[in-house]
C-alpha cells in the first residue's frame, strides 16, 4: 500500500472490514509514517519493521557465532519449562492435534501415492502431457476414494490402470480415462493382462 495514497482508517475499522492493514496518517511510535498490521495492532508502522528486521539480519550475520551460542544456552537453561509448556498445551489441545494430524497424515499419503504413480508413468514415457492437470486432478481423488474405500469394506483398495502402462500386447497411457479403483487383491492377481479393461468390470469377480 501506498502511504501517499492510503486512505486513513482506524484499526477498528479495519477489523471491521477484514483489511490486513490500516494507516492513521500519524508517525508511530518509531517516528515512521506507514501502514500497520491490523492482526496485532503493532506500535510499528510496517517501514520501521522492515528497517528492524534488516537491522536484525545484519547484526546475525556479522555475530552468528556469539547469536548461536546464545541460543543454545537459552534452550538449555529454559528447556525444563519448555517441556512443561509442551506438554500442558499438548495435554490441553490433545484431541484437536491428534485430528490435525490424521488430516495431514492423510494428505500426505495421498499426495505421495499420486507423486508416486505419476513418477513411475513418466518413468516409463506413458503420459499424456496436454491433459496432466485433470489426470493430476483425478488420481489424487482416486486414492482419496481408495482409503474411504479401505475404511468402509475392511480391506485395502488399488489405483489401477485399466489398460497396464506395460502390458505385453498392448500398453496404456497415464491419463484420468485409464483410471480406476479396483481391490488390492484383484489388483495384485491382475498384473499386467488385460483383463477389467472397462469401468467396474471387476465388480462381477467379487460378487
Amino acid at each position: 500500500m501506498n502511504e501517499l495514497h492510503a486512505q486513513i482508517i482506524s484499526r477498528q475499522q479495519a477489523k471491521e472490514k477484514c483489511i490486513s492493514h490500516y494507516f492513521t496518517g500519524k508517525p508511530c511510535a518509531y517516528g515512521g509514517v506507514g501502514v500497520r498490521r491490523t492482526s496485532n495492532g503493532d506500535c510499528k508502522c510496517v517501514n520501521c519493521l522492515s528497517i528492524e528486521a534488516k537491522r536484525k539480519l545484519k547484526y546475525r550475520a556479522l555475530n552468528s557465532e556469539s547469536v548461536s551460542a546464545y541460543k543454545k544456552s537459552y534452550n538449555y537453561k529454559n528447556r525444563e519449562r519448555d517441556l512443561r509448556r509442551s506438554r500442558e498445551y499438548h495435554l490441553k489441545n490433545r484431541e484437536s492435534i491428534i485430528k490435525k494430524m490424521r488430516e495431514n497424515c492423510k494428505i500426505t499419503k495421498k499426495l505421495r501415492n499420486a507423486n508416486n504413480a505419476k513418477r513411475r508413468a513418466n518413468r516409463i514415457d506413458r503420459t499424456l502431457c496436454y491433459d496432466n492437470d485433470l489426470t493430476e486432478f483425478v488420481l489424487q481423488e482416486a486414492y482419496a476414494q481408495a482409503d474411504d474405500l479401505e475404511s468402509l469394506m475392511g480391506f485395502k483398495f488399488h489405483v489401477d490402470h485399466m489398460v497396464p502402462l506395460q502390458g505385453k500386447s498392448v500398453s496404456g497411457l497415464h491419463y484420468w480415462a485409464n483410471l480406476q479403483v479396483i481391490p488390492q487383491w484383484l489388483n495384485i492377481s491382475k498384473r499386467n493382462r488385460l483383463i477389467y479393461t472397462e469401468p467396474f468390470s471387476w465388480i462381477s469377480n467379487c460378487l
